[in-house]
């Protein structure tokens, strides 16, 4: 009896040797590979999977993935405009524009054409050392003209802003509000609640409500809900404010955690300086709790009037003057605010403000 050394391979049988994987054999089916190339193929459509599997992410993924920028605004169709101005190349300045043009359709209540307004511009990534600039337009004893011929105050401002350092064309940011103004909007209930304690009777909270003459001619910004002026033929209130503006737009820098800002709004200092408060006591995690959080308000007579919906906290309440509980009307002056750690966006809209906060 004679034995071989070569074990004979049954065809389409795979055995388990160590050297299988790198023996050539016939197989019955043209869609196998032999080893090596079995292997160096695998991985080769597993690298393409996966580097499309992360440009697919990084251009449509989340936000915190690759933070683009975020609005805070106190209508979310505007905080929307904001973001579609980003996403198609425009700067903050842009964003703000557009956003504002849109507040002057939807919350005229807050803002109109004949705005004096307040913004705070700095630009961080390329001279953090150098302060922000502060911008301001209107104010007392700058009404616009008497008779309503020339531009209005906001639009004069925002024309000036975008002609120093707008990026997009000025068309562009003009053409959302005009489009908001002519398909129409809901009416807020912030909007109703202004409009009958003015006893304007024209707006009902849930109703679509279109404005075809801004459409034609847009402005924003008030001294008073709806503006202290008549309604012009261009269909814009004139606005003659009596007393100093009471905006407040501030950039705060937490030193204490790595890389926190704080980009707030606020429609008057008190708004401002409760909010920013309670949001540096509290922390970076707890910003919506911060913002959504009871305040007081300052009446001019120096009284401190309770928000009727929210309650204090007893330790606060303790520490106001004795005396019967004074109720503010409502709403209050909403803040909104951005929060940006690191490469983390948090942008959040002051539920008093009635807005939602935008970002991509």
């Amino acid at each position: 009896m004679s034995l071989s050394t070569e074990l004979q391979s049954t065809p389409g049988v795979v055995e388990l040797r160590e050297d299988v994987p790198l023996k050539q054999y016939s197989t019955s089916s043209s869609l196998c590979t032999s080893g090596p190339r079995l292997i160096i193929g695998a991985f080769g459509v597993l690298t393409i999977a996966v580097t499309v599997a992360l440009l697919t992410q990084i251009h449509f993924g989340d936000y915190q993935v690759v933070p683009h920028g975020s609005v805070s605004s106190s209508a979310a169709e505007c905080s929307s405009v904001g973001t579609n101005v980003m996403r198609d190349g425009g700067g903050a300045i842009d964003a703000a524009i557009a956003t504002t043009l849109c507040l002057a359709v939807v919350t005229p209540h807050r803002t109109s054409l004949d705005a004096s307004g307040s913004l705070l511009y700095w630009e961080y990534r390329q001279s953090r050392t150098t302060e922000p600039t502060l911008i301001e337009w209107g104010g007392v004893g700058n009404a616009a003209n008497i008779n309503a011929t020339g531009p209005p105050r906001l639009l004069v401002g925002l024309a000036a802003l975008h002609a120093k350092l707008g990026v997009l064309s000025w068309s562009k940011l003009l053409q959302p509000a005009i489009d908001v103004a002519r398909i129409g909007f809901n009416v807020s209930t912030g909007l109703a609640m202004a409009a009958a304690s003015r006893e304007i009777l024209e707006y009902t909270a849930g109703e679509h409500r279109t404005e075809p003459l801004l459409a034609e001619y847009l402005q924003s910004g008030l001294s008073v809900a709806f503006g202290s002026g008549n309604i012009t033929k261009n269909g814009w209130r004139e606005d003659i404010p009596s007393a100093p503006l009471d905006l407040a737009p501030s950039i705060l820098v937490d030193e204490t955690v790595c890389g926190t800002r704080y980009i707030m709004g606020a429609e008057s200092l008190s708004a401002l300086a409760e909010g920013a408060a309670a949001v540096l006591v509290n922390g970076p995690l707890l910003v919506v709790k911060s913002v959504e959080s009871a305040r007081v308000l300052v009446e001019t007579n120096g009284f401190l009037a309770l928000e009727p919906d929210r309650l204090l906290p007893p330790a606060a309440l303790s520490t106001l003057q004795l005396g019967p509980p004074v109720n503010a009307s409502l709403p209050l002056p909403a803040l909104n605010v951005i929060q940006q750690t690191g490469d983390t966006l948090l942008s959040h809209a002051d539920s008093r403000g009635g807005g939602v906060a935008s970002r991509f």
